[in-house]
């Protein structure tokens, strides 16, 4: 009778197996982030176009450089620059336009992911985000941001409780920055309702406001800015710094 000894088949399967399972998984990993990557370019590309349309009012024909207001919309510029070629500052606008006759602007983003791929050199690949906006250059009935029928706009987001007369409130501003826990607890600044209690050492804060966070993708952090009327924010009180007793 002949047998057959298998017992050392299955190490050789796995060792010439393993290499190639490790290499696609980090393949995966690292093509997951960069698509993380480009979702934070568009976010901050929504918000900078929104912020130009409200400029348009000022001069139609004028790019109010949008490279800096783009910068202040960007979530997370340290993971930017693992996964986009030359990072923020390899991102540009060529292309942008003023108001056209129409009554809209085209602001376009243009930018090169980078994928850093295991024993093999890194990929890229351009990419252009374009958004047609339009522009906020109606009639201007009266100085209180109304429209023709005299009812006022003002400016709301998803988690504060009060309104804004002005876009360009320092509220609505989420310029954001390392500081240390106590330093920020010592400021009179809590736990971020949306944040875990994490033990850590450094945290998120922002210019303005009464909380902290321990993690920068908080949903805290990210803010959409709506343009609606007054009558339609029932409820809700007037910002202290831009409301009209101000």
């Amino acid at each position: 009778m002949f047998t057959t000894d298998n017992r050392g088949v299955a190490t050789v399967e796995a060792t010439l197996i393993l290499p190639f399972f490790i290499f696609a998984m980090l393949s995966i990993y690292r093509m997951a982030q960069c698509r993380i990557a480009e979702n934070i370019i568009y976010d901050a590309s929504i918000e900078t176009a929104e912020y130009l349309s409200e400029l348009a009012y000022i001069d139609e024909n004028a790019i109010y450089g949008p490279e800096l207001i783009f910068s202040k919309y960007v979530d997370d510029s340290d993971f930017l620059d693992t996964y986009i070629v030359d990072g923020t500052s390899g991102i540009n606008f060529l292309g942008t336009t003023g108001v056209d006759e129409d009554g809209y602007f085209i602001l376009k983003v243009n930018y090169s992911t980078k994928v850093i791929m295991p024993f093999m050199p890194s990929l890229s690949q351009d990419k252009t985000i374009s958004i047609k906006k339009r522009a906020y250059t109606g009639n201007i009935v009266s100085e209180d941001n109304a429209d023709s029928s005299g009812d006022r706009y003002v400016y709301i987001t998803d988690y504060m409780s009060v309104y804004h007369n002005s876009r360009t409130c320092t509220y609505l501003d989420l310029s954001t920055q390392v500081s240390g826990k106590k330093e920020a607890e010592a400021r009179g600044l809590s736990l971020c309702e949306f944040c875990p209690p994490v033990d850590v050492d450094k945290v998120i804060v922002t210019d303005f406001g009464e909380r902290y966070h321990t993690r920068r993708e908080c949903s805290g952090l990210k803010r959409t800015i709506y343009r609606v009327k007054l009558k339609d924010v029932e409820g809700m009180g007037e910002c202290s710094r831009c409301g009209s007793g101000n």
